[in-house]
């Protein structure tokens, strides 16, 4: 018994200086791999808040509105795990901003039906996690692309 305490903590040790190597690939990560190191900083529950705030945060702060949908969608999810909710800034300005505003194009943005679902789901999944975050203007966007 002692031997599985032991490979949990060095599990985490080692986690924990990998993670302490973070900041410096940040930058050079693309989209799919900065939301991906998040879902397992959430997951395992390590990284510090200095490391989520001025180097995932601000990368996806910077690239949120070129995400494809299914992306997004990993991203208000993991979002809602981690609990975020103290950010009202960056859900109004950035997140919600992904449902109105397609920069690539150049005017409002689309859905398909499916995508419409699926960011539907992912909404109600993150108001289920963090009720104090207010989603009925983003939902109200996506009923527009939800065919009954």
């Amino acid at each position: 018994m002692g031997d599985s305490i032991g490979v949990i903590k060095t599990d985490y040790v080692f986690f924990e200086r990998i993670v302490g190597l973070l900041p410096m690939f940040i930058q050079g990560m693309n989209n799919q791999q900065v939301i991906r190191t998040l879902e397992v900083l959430v997951k395992r529950n390590i990284g510090s808040e200095r490391l989520f705030d001025h180097y995932i945060l601000a990368s996806i702060e910077k690239h949120v509105l070129q995400y494809p949908v299914n992306l997004y969608s990993r991203l208000i999810r993991v979002m809602a795990d981690k609990a975020f909710v103290e950010d009202f800034v960056f859900w109004d300005k950035f997140a919600f901003r992904y449902v109105y505003d397609d920069p690539r194009q150049g005017f409002e943005r689309t859905f398909t039906h499916d995508e419409a679902k699926q960011l539907w789901d992912s909404f109600v999944y993150l108001k289920l996690k963090c009720p104090q975050i207010d989603i009925k203007d983003p939902l109200i966007q996506l009923e527009k692309f939800i065919r009954l």
